[in-house]
């Protein structure tokens, strides 16, 4: 992968997929940075490179709102503040494995560039998980989105070493919170009109027992206007930044908002239950996708409340065989089991993933963390009639 970066008196190394040029010279790549502060022709640059289907980002060390609106309006994908830690978020949009990745010279490692032990059964593994941001959107509600996005979040943020954000970005009717058992008093909105923006301190509610940072979607539908896509771009920008993990919650709508958590997202995790309606919908949505170029491979169904009515809903290998036939299929990342003691969790203001009568939600969360974070899933533990059933069985 070529990578070309307009920087005059650039600090950064040049290796073997990075080049930095001093002035325009319309040499093909795969990705072009344009420095904010290139002389006179960025925008002229970034149009011939957009026209020919080439992704621009706009490079500003001090990212702000009005950095991101010079970016639109010119037609760039992003704006980047830290070529280290936001370049491999760009190639992954791009669509490319990431390789090397530059680095300034003599510039200290990133602090919050946490490496997660994971112990297996046979051999130690290291795994990095750094600036991942995993949307959770569905084209309907009633698939169990907030469900899957809050006590996904929850169990990363306890079970692994990582900084786990999990953002309600549903600004009419989110409610995280309430999945949660939760009533913060700060909220998405504190942060807006504070207009603090680097101070993400104003809007964030921690969880004592994960120690998962929350925040909340507005406490009024009415305000629900407030969180704009500028508003959600500029923020998961810095949530970005500052966590390892971004979980965010997405309301049905494709709004703004949502587009730009799209946008900005190295996964999207699709909930549907194993019927032909909402998996339908899934298809439907999936060139609303291609339109805004997001790849393909970021894109994952999770197949939600499997087992829930066995005799009529559709089995797995079909799903399978139904996916497959779509225009550009998607992967099954995951399947989670229908539960009947989550509701009654949520209703006790329980969290669902800690619950000891939730056992299959637990275990079907745990396989669905694994995926995203090799290690952190647990042995799955059998319900208490199992094991005893299991005992009389060997007498």
């Amino acid at each position: 992968m070529k990578i070309l970066l307009y920087q005059v008196n650039s600090q950064c190394r040049q290796n073997n997929n990075l080049e930095v040029l001093e002035e325009f010279n319309k040499e093909p790549a795969d990705l072009v940075i344009i420095d904010e502060g290139f002389p006179d022709r960025w925008e002229e640059i970034t149009s011939y490179y957009i026209n020919n289907g080439i992704p621009v980002y706009l490079y500003s060390e001090d990212a702000g709102i009005e950095q991101f609106r010079k970016a639109k309006a010119a037609g760039c994908w992003g704006v980047i503040s830290d070529l280290e830690s936001e370049l491999p978020i760009a190639m992954r949009k791009a669509g490319h494995a990431i390789t090397n990745i530059p680095a300034r010279v003599n510039e200290k490692p990133i602090k919050n560039s946490i490496t997660l032990r994971v112990e297996k059964r046979s051999q130690g593994h290291q795994v990095v998980i750094r600036n991942q941001v995993i949307v959770l959107w569905a084209p309907k509600g009633g698939v169990g989105k907030t469900a899957l996005s809050t006590n996904l979040a929850v169990y990363l943020s306890k079970n692994t070493n990582l900084k786990v954000c999990l953002v309600d970005m549903d600004s009419a009717w989110g409610n995280v919170t309430s999945v949660l058992g939760l009533n913060p008093e700060c909220s998405i909105l504190d942060w807006v009109e504070g207009r603090q923006y680097e101070d993400i301190r104003t809007c964030i509610y921690v969880h004592e027992q994960t120690g998962l940072s929350i925040i909340a979607a507005p406490q009024n539908p009415a305000d629900h206007g407030a969180v704009t896509g500028e508003v959600a771009q500029k923020i998961l920008s810095i949530l970005s930044r500052r966590f390892d993990i971004v979980v965010v919650d997405t309301g049905p709508m494709f709004k703004s908002s949502t587009i730009e958590a799209v946008k900005m997202a190295t996964m999207v995790l699709i909930p549907a239950t194993p019927d032909r309606t909402p998996i339908e919908d899934v298809q439907k949505a999936l060139p609303l996708f291609k339109a805004l170029n997001i790849p393909n491979e970021i894109l994952k169904l999770v197949i939600n409340k499997q087992g829930e009515d066995k005799v009529n809903e559709i089995r797995i290998d079909d799903i399978y065989k139904l996916v497959q036939v779509f225009n550009e299929p998607i992967e099954i990342l995951s399947v989670v089991k229908k539960d009947k003691s989550v509701r009654g969790e949520i209703n006790r203001g329980n969290i669902p993933v800690f619950g000891k009568r939730s056992i299959k939600f637990t275990n079907s969360i745990s396989n669905l963390a694994d995926k995203i974070v090799p290690g952190s899933g647990r042995i799955e533990k059998k319900p208490l009639i199992k094991k005893i059933r299991g005992a009389f069985f060997w007498m």
